[in-house]
């Protein structure tokens, strides 16, 4: 059994609304049809009392049912991007007929069938009912294949040169970020380095200095011999202890000295910061050797000096006893 379905669509921006179905010479309208449809037998169907608000693009599409399934009779084509499309198509008052590929050449002509149903509905001096032709050349179609081809291709290249110029936008922001992260990670690091490190020494004179050196005022005192040098900021050959960060340091000195003649005598040694004063201790003796000691904390920057020197009254006068002369350093806590 054949079954022939006459359906009428309109065609909007949205969905397809179905206007009416005809079914074996049955017209069917869908509940709250507001278009009012009539079916002419042998022609096709007619709208009446059609207003400005019916506007649109009305399409008719027969469906055939052979044996139980459903083939609606419009031919598509697939485009050179993948596309798949009606093979007739009108646009701006054109009318497009797109061919499958390979294409058959040939003379190509599309016309209004005086026989069809549909012409009833068109004056008889309309250009409807005129034919328009078109000669393939297979040449031709190759070369407009190709071109379409290369032109969809050039598309392609052009998008994925979008994307890849995107990727590496993207890629220079997470370098950037990266970059950033980095820095705030080596700046924590050198703060908790700094936070954890460990900075003391202690250092005394040795035996020969003690039984040879004579100091004069201004002279830099250098204890030789060091104990203790944790983090390596004391040098013994010059005396000088050299701040490896900023942070707060005690310091401290204890001093005995001799002299050859047994006389009253007052002797002043001080701290150096920079080559500026910061310290003085004071030794008071009437005897041939006397003591003394001082101490005091200091807030240095990272690569600030300190160092002990004979401030006055030093002229005969040695340090005595290695292990009563020396001069010690620590850091108490960095900044963060």
């Amino acid at each position: 059994m054949l079954l022939l379905r006459l359906l009428l669509f309109l065609l909007g921006g949205g969905d397809d609304n179905v206007l009416a179905t005809e079914v074996m010479g049955s017209l069917f309208l869908p509940p709250g049809a507001t278009i009012n449809v009539e079916f002419i037998p042998n022609a096709g169907v007619r709208l009446l009392n059609v207003a400005t608000k019916d506007s649109g693009t009305y399409s008719v599409h027969v469906n055939i049912n052979l044996h139980g399934s459903i083939v609606t009779e419009v031919q598509t084509v697939e485009t050179p991007s993948n596309q798949t499309v009606p093979s007739t198509s009108s646009s701006d008052g054109t009318f497009f007929l797109s061919l499958p590929s390979p294409v058959a050449t040939g003379e190509y002509t599309c016309f209004l069938d005086n026989s069809s149903p549909a012409s009833l509905c068109v004056e008889s001096d309309s250009s409807l009912r005129k034919g328009a032709s078109v000669v393939v050349d297979k040449m031709d179609a190759r070369f407009a294949i190709l071109a379409s081809q290369m032109a969809a291709q050039e598309q392609e290249k052009t998008d994925l040169q979008n994307q890849l110029t995107d990727m590496k936008l993207r890629e220079e922001l997470m370098e950037q970020e990266n970059a950033a992260l980095q820095l705030q990670l080596d700046n924590l690091a050198a703060k908790i380095d700094a936070a954890t490190q460990s900075v003391s020494f202690l250092a005394s004179i040795s035996s020969q200095t003690a039984q040879a050196s004579e100091f004069n005022s201004g002279e830099r005192i250098a204890f030789t011999i060091t104990h203790l040098n944790n983090g390596n900021a004391y040098d013994r050959d010059t005396g000088v202890f050299t701040a490896p960060v900023n942070g707060t340091y005690v310091f401290l000195a204890n001093l005995q000295l001799h002299s050859s003649s047994p006389s009253r005598r007052n002797v002043y040694t001080i701290l150096k910061l920079g080559g500026s004063d910061v310290l003085t201790c004071y030794i008071a003796y009437d005897d041939y050797y006397d003591m003394g000691s001082c101490d005091v904390v200091l807030y240095m920057t990272a690569g600030q000096q300190v160092w002990l020197e004979i401030f006055s009254g030093g002229g005969g006068i040695t340090l005595d006893s290695p292990s009563s002369s020396a001069f010690s350093g620590a850091l108490i806590h960095t900044d963060i």
